[in-house]
């Protein structure tokens, strides 16, 4: 049996995407997403596993452990700024040590 979502291309399976579509369901308060990493949990990469994570946390509180995920940080970061969310976030490895933005100035 196909799965209703992917197997119909209304999510690619590549995690760049995901994490865009995730971030889109968590700013319109939606939880799609949520609902399609939930039974695969298991079986996701790290990015994705904390994309999952960090959609429960951003619903949930002002402090969002995006693990090592670059992507998911900028986008939720920026996110934060331009909702007026004042989220906090965790970040783990090598994310540490990259170069990102930190200026809520970019959003204007």
């Amino acid at each position: 049996m196909k799965d209703h979502l992917t197997g119909n291309d209304y999510i690619p399976l590549d995690k760049s995407w995901m994490i865009r579509m995730g971030v889109l369901d968590l700013v319109h308060g939606y939880n799609d997403s949520i609902r399609y990493l939930e039974p695969k949990l298991e079986e996701l990469g790290g990015d994705l596993r904390s994309l999952y994570y960090a959609s429960l946390q951003w619903k949930n509180g002002d402090l969002v452990d995006v693990g090592e995920a670059g992507t998911l940080y900028r986008f939720l970061k920026f996110a934060s700024w331009k909702l007026k969310q004042g989220k906090d976030f965790i970040i783990h490895r090598t994310l540490k040590d990259r170069d990102i933005c930190d200026d809520p100035a970019i959003v204007d």
